[in-house]
């Protein structure tokens, strides 16, 4: 999509009206899950470039959707552009994950560098901390070291510094970089007000809670965390009531702990899904979905219009790099189309 730096609210509400029909949903995303090569679909997806492998189109895909969240955040200024100009760091978290991983596995750092997000200038990360990490340094305050001194997101995770003392995994120290995350996410959001505050915090804070459920139902029932460390990482003001969350993570059997996170995604669906994370997943961004797109409808022509079209164009572009891996690995068109949001619960579990 074009980037738009327009000022005008009802100008940009129009245009964005307009992209919508022309996104990735529906018939066309039927359309797309029979393409069988990746560059075929980088053909009809990114014309604009000449991509034959997966990794490059994924990359050139997410550094388009950055860079249309800052003309976004620019267009709509005020509260609501500070929020989705903050999505952009979300991405900077992500690279900060590679590096988590990278390190885990004890990879140089020259062979994770083409997996980095190229991102704005405003969003740098100082790699030189990667060959350099003491013994006694948790995971979680070494990642810290890749941000500039001062950056928000920086101090975020220096207040969480004694919750995170004992995470020397991976896992564990991807929450706190999301947990960083989302706890300002909310903040920004928080300061939105007029007619679309509520819809804009209804959609934050079900974004936190896809963060808790599947911190407990893959912390707890995968990685077999101790739930005092999975306490720790809880995002405090989402949609998922605390109490919730500690009984799921207390809970012994996975079945009991996704009926538990399910019942308030999908109460009918809770029922009779199969109690897979996979299932919790889908069930969430499902959710996430819905609310984006009311957001979108409802607003029609003021500010929740460019947070709810962002919203839709993030599981736009999850759908299409989804459509990438599954070219990439030969996997038949049928069963692709069933792995894009939304997507039947009932099917989820057998594809």
């Amino acid at each position: 999509m074009p980037i738009l730096v327009e000022r005008d609210i009802d100008f940009l509400a129009a245009k964005l009206h307009g992209w919508r029909s022309r996104l990735a949903e529906d018939e066309r995303l039927d359309e797309l899950s029979r393409i069988r090569t990746v560059a075929e679909l980088a053909r009809r997806i990114a014309p604009e470039g000449s991509f034959r492998d997966a990794a490059p189109l994924q990359r050139h895909l997410i550094e388009a959707h950055v860079r249309e969240l800052g003309g976004l955040a620019i267009a709509v200024g005020g509260p609501a552009g500070a929020l989705l100009n903050w999505q952009r760091t979300r991405f900077q978290a992500e690279n900060l994950k590679v590096l988590a991983r990278g390190a885990a596995r004890r990879m140089p750092l020259d062979s994770l560098t083409s997996r980095l997000i190229a991102l704005p200038e405003d969003l740098p990360l100082d790699l030189a901390p990667y060959a350099d990490r003491p013994d006694d340094e948790t995971l979680a305050a070494w990642l810290r070291r890749f941000l500039p001194p001062g950056s928000s997101l920086r101090k975020a995770l220096e207040q969480d510094d004694e919750a995170f003392r004992e995470a020397t995994e991976p896992f564990l120290a991807e929450a706190a970089l999301d947990r960083a995350y989302l706890l300002l996410l909310l903040r920004h959001a928080r300061a939105v007000r007029g007619e679309d505050g509520d819809g804009v915090r209804r959609l934050v804070r079900h974004e936190i809670a896809i963060f808790n459920t599947m911190l407990a139902m893959r912390g707890r029932h995968h990685y077999q965390l101790p739930p005092e460390l999975l306490g720790a990482a809880f995002v405090p003001g989402g949609s998922l009531e605390r109490a919730t969350f500690d009984k799921a993570i207390a809970c012994e059997e996975q079945a009991a702990a996704f009926r538990l996170l399910a019942a308030p995604l999908d109460p009918q669906g809770a029922a009779v899904a199969q109690p897979e994370a996979s299932v919790l997943e889908t069930m969430a961004w499902n959710r996430y979905l819905r609310l984006a797109n009311a957001l979108f409808r409802q607003s029609r022509m003021s500010i929740g219009v460019a947070v709810g079209f962002a919203a839709i164009r993030r599981i736009e572009l999850a759908n299409l790099i989804t459509l990438c891996e599954g070219m990439r690995m030969g996997m038949e068109p049928f069963r692709l189309r069933q792995r894009l949001i939304p997507r039947s619960i009932l099917e989820d579990a057998h594809v």
